[in-house]
């Protein structure tokens, strides 16, 4: 019993591969990163797209509504390319609500791509978690600049979540709680945003 990941569709990663060589192809660094490591992974019968796992977004008037997991829209497949001691990077690929059209979003450099790694290697060492079986996501607000990672439960009420910092790796301070706690923590927030955002289009 521990962290398990997603199992993405063929489709999705026939569109991770498809963005991936065309990105490489541009960027000869990152390439030659990406290629190093699929020789590496190639040679210890791994895949390269390791940690593949589902990206959940939520509106703010979602938020401000309440509701929990039902709130919570799934949009797409989030793979890590290199791990931190690489310089982290992750392939990102987006599909529609019926989850039939995939599209190669991104290859992202950004912070929160190390912070994932670290998460997982965190997050996997505590008993709590070991003790019983989450699926590894992320939860990303980009209104709120908010990433967050999602444990998810068979039963709902079981959900962890853990919000990152850019800046700052995961440590026992950052506390883990229930995603009904996390989105209610969110709502005063998301309530002035949207007020903002209406005062401007007036």
């Amino acid at each position: 019993m521990a962290i398990t990941f997603a199992r993405p569709s063929a489709e999705s990663l026939r569109e991770l591969d498809r963005g991936v060589r065309k990105v490489s192809s541009v960027d000869t660094e990152l390439g030659g990163r990406l290629k190093a490591r699929a020789r590496a992974a190639a040679a210890a019968s791994a895949p390269l797209d390791q940690l593949p796992h589902k990206i959940y977004t939520i509106g703010l008037e979602d938020l401000v509504a309440g509701g929990g997991r039902s709130r919570l829209k799934l949009i797409g497949d989030r793979y890590i390319l290199e791990g931190a001691e690489g310089g982290a990077s992750a392939g990102e690929v987006y599909f529609d609500e019926g989850g039939q059209t995939h599209t190669f979003a991104e290859v992202n450099l950004g912070p929160f791509t190390r912070r994932t790694v670290e998460a997982v290697a965190f997050l996997s060492k505590s008993r709590k978690i070991q003790a019983d079986d989450y699926e590894f996501s992320v939860i990303r607000i980009p209104a709120l600049y908010v990433f967050a990672v999602w444990l998810q439960h068979k039963e709902p009420e079981k959900d962890l979540v853990v919000i990152l910092d850019a800046k700052q790796p995961l440590t026992a301070r950052r506390k883990l709680r229930t995603l009904e706690a996390f989105l209610s923590a969110l709502r005063k927030e998301a309530r002035k945003a949207l007020k903002a955002q209406r005062d401007l289009a007036v």
